[in-house]
């Protein structure tokens, strides 16, 4: 019959059923190999940011004073009650721009900045653990977000859980507010115990004495080490992130004490003043997290406590990022193609952050393991697809 249909010139018959569509080309080991092509680029390009010590630019000096350098201000201005009420609510930034507009002008800055964040607010300093005072009422979510936050929980709990935590789920300034219902709290703490049996951590999350200081968010920064690390600093999920970027050495150490930055160094770092603080390197090891140093001041941790070790500590956190980064490097640039034909296996590849970070977290001066803080620190980030961000972000 073949052979009679193909005498006949007879077109043979179609298959019934249409072809595949074709794969796409990001799948395929071309497109797989132009991905690992860029992305082996992107890292080289970003690690080399850090491989050769920053040209020293000549130091920046102060502007010289003189009482009117941009012409005569209003007149309104010179009126000295007006002037301390303007500067009291502008902005850090603002108020280190006016210390150079003239030595009047400067002065009154230095009365202000003298008066400020020298005595501890909302009461004493305090360390992890401690008890809230009752009727403290300080920096209380509203009951938006104490609903929002019993509905995650009770969803997180619920017959069908969905493992997808939200930033602020874990921060004690929710899990241990003045309002949150006991039974809530019960709740939380079985979750907690539940998900997190991993670490076991010091401070009494049962709540059994009431609230308790447990993590970073239940506290207010000073505004002017905000000013002072800049975009660097990230304030999340009851601790803080100081992003090591190329230039961050060289700016606090030429820049932070100039325009009057030097009279902020001896205000409370926070308040209410905390009494211990631990800063942590990322490492490549099981913990994760790698203590780098510890801070102790009973009467409370003054900026000038914390900068210097931020600054001690650049090249530290430098090298345990290289080093982690290092193996991330090598399983990509060595792994089969297959192993990275899907969008979520591309993903699943940027295993470590895109920049050098140094984290701060509340710590007590008795403490004998990590908070619960540090051992849920990873739980409520999607660390791929954050981390890919940040390592194709610009510096």
């Amino acid at each position: 019959m073949a052979l009679l249909q193909e005498e006949l010139k007879t077109p043979p018959p179609r298959v019934p059923w249409p072809l595949p569509p074709p794969s796409p080309r990001d799948t395929l080991e071309v497109g797989v190999e132009e991905w690992r092509a860029s992305t082996l680029r992107i890292i080289d390009e970003r690690m080399a940011l850090f491989d050769t010590p920053e040209k020293q630019p000549r130091p920046v000096a102060s502007p010289a004073l003189s009482d009117f350098p941009h012409g005569n201000p209003h007149h309104a201005l010179g009126l000295n009650e007006l002037l301390e009420m303007i500067l009291l609510y502008a902005t850090p930034k603002s108020q280190f721009a006016a210390w150079n507009v003239s030595k009047g002008w400067g002065d009154m800055v230095a009365h202000i900045l003298q008066n400020l964040f020298r005595v501890p607010y909302p009461c004493g300093p305090v360390g992890y653990g401690d008890a809230i005072p009752p009727n403290l009422n300080w920096l209380q979510p509203s009951d938006t977000e104490l609903a929002h936050f019993q509905e995650t929980l009770a969803i997180l709990t619920g017959p069908s859980p969905q493992w997808k935590i939200p930033d602020s789920f874990l921060a004690a300034r929710l899990s241990h507010a003045e309002k949150l219902p006991q039974s809530t709290s019960d709740a939380f703490r079985m979750f907690s115990e539940v998900n997190f049996s991993f670490g076991i951590w010091d401070g009494p999350i049962l709540r059994a004495d009431g609230p308790c200081w447990m993590d970073l968010s239940q506290f207010q920064v000073n505004p002017y080490f905000v000013d002072l690390l800049g975009d660097s600093l990230q304030l999340s999920q009851g601790s803080w992130a100081i992003t090591i970027k190329p230039h961050l050495e060289h700016h606090l150490s030429n820049h932070a004490l100039i325009n009057g930055r030097n009279n902020v160094h001896d205000m409370f770092l926070t308040s209410p003043p905390c009494k211990v603080l631990g800063i942590y390197a990322l490492s490549m090891g099981n913990t994760l997290l790698q203590l780098v140093s510890r801070i102790r001041r009973v009467d409370g941790i003054r900026i000038e406590d914390l900068l210097p070790q931020i600054r001690q500590h650049i090249s530290t956190a430098i090298e345990h990022w290289r080093d982690s980064s290092q193996p991330m490097r090598q399983r990509i640039a060595e792994g089969r193609w297959t192993r990275f034909s899907s969008s979520h296996n591309k993903g699943q590849a940027w295993s470590r952050p895109g920049l050098p970070k140094l984290l701060v977290f509340l710590e007590s001066a008795e403490q004998s393991g990590p908070t619960f803080a540090q051992c849920v620190y990873f739980s409520c980030q999607e660390r791929p697809r954050v981390w890919v961000d940040e390592w194709n972000q610009p510096v």
